[in-house]
């Protein structure tokens, strides 16, 4: 294994006063923490991991999509799922157990 340098740049519009160098670094990594946390999540648990159109818009608009889809998912875990239910399962069952609803239909036999 061997180890590399890299040489990094920070970019704020903030003045010194409101936030040293030390500070103005640890906020990009917490946001460097909260980017990856986001892309974990949604690749390894929602198979979020395919880019269905290769232009730009298309690429930011479906992003943004997901974004709002797993907010309003999280929203309806936290705030509409009594606590007892939301300690009794995770996110992820509860996401399991709704994509299972919508594909019941198609396990149905057709009448």
């Amino acid at each position: 294994m061997q180890t590399q340098t890299t040489e990094w740049y920070w970019v704020t519009t903030l003045p010194m006063s409101q936030a040293s160098t030390g500070a103005a670094v640890q906020i990009g990594h917490r946001r460097w923490d909260i980017e990856n946390q986001g892309f974990n999540e949604l690749v390894n648990q929602y198979h979020a991991d395919h880019v269905y159109r290769h232009e730009p818009t298309a690429m930011l608009v479906f992003w943004l999509l997901t974004q709002l889809c797993l907010n309003v998912f999280v929203a309806f875990f936290r705030r509409n799922l009594k606590p007892a239910v939301q300690k009794a399962f995770s996110m992820l069952h509860v996401a399991r157990l709704m994509l299972a609803e919508l594909y019941l239909p198609l396990a149905r036999e057709p009448t």
